[in-house]
């Protein structure tokens, strides 16, 4: 079994402590028999913990389990289906740069969140460029407009008036795909660490 996969059912009862967020039903794609859909952020989620809690949905179709991740996006046609979930511009999806940006190559070092292959691109004109509107932040993940595509900061910032800001997009793009069965071993993860997950939120919550 992938680490990704294992990621997917070690965070599950996570899900349980997170809010259900407001999204249409979600949307098959024939050219892949995959699901989309468009839901509203949490707040103040990062990226990582958006990534982390979108492999704990699961969707059941014709008694296959589908489970999320965020959409990764490999083909103009892919785009423009997305494209016609409805309002996305502004949306997360399953892109990302590593190490964070500060080379100069700023189209350089992206990745999805699934370990497909980083082939088709579909930047807007005049990104990636790395500039986020406040504090000079570094952008090192990725956004989707109608347009094309946008490297966008997520995370907490310094608002110009000194106080604190948090961007986190208008919401997350979810793309299901049916799930492996899981292995035996698999289960032995919810025994450990999920504690320290689960606290970890917590706390922070409580800040």
């Amino acid at each position: 079994m992938t680490k990704k996969y294992l990621l997917r059912w070690a965070c599950l009862p996570l899900a349980m402590l997170t809010p259900g967020l407001a999204g249409a039903a979600p949307v098959l794609w024939t050219e892949n028999g995959h699901y989309y859909d468009a839901v509203s952020p949490i707040e103040n989620y990062t990226w990582e913990e958006a990534r982390d809690w979108a492999a704990t949905q699961t969707i059941v179709k014709n008694g296959e389990t589908y489970v999320a991740h965020l959409a990764t996006i490999t083909s103009s046609d892919e785009h423009g289906f997305i494209d016609g979930l409805g309002d996305v511009d502004s949306y997360l999806l399953g892109g990302f740069q590593t190490p964070p940006s500060h080379e100069v190559n700023y189209a350089a070092d992206w990745h999805w969140v699934t370990g497909e292959a980083w082939g088709y691109t579909n930047w807007r004109g005049g990104e990636p460029n790395n500039t986020f509107g406040y504090g000079g932040l570094s952008e090192e993940y990725l956004q989707f407009f109608s347009a094309g595509w946008n490297d966008v900061h997520v995370g907490t910032y310094d608002i110009n008036d000194g106080g604190d800001g948090f961007y986190e997009g208008k919401g997350y793009i979810l793309e299901y795909e049916i799930s492996p069965v899981p292995e035996p071993a698999t289960m032995l993860l919810f025994g450990t660490g999920i504690a320290g997950l689960v606290g970890a939120r917590l706390r922070k919550k409580k800040k």
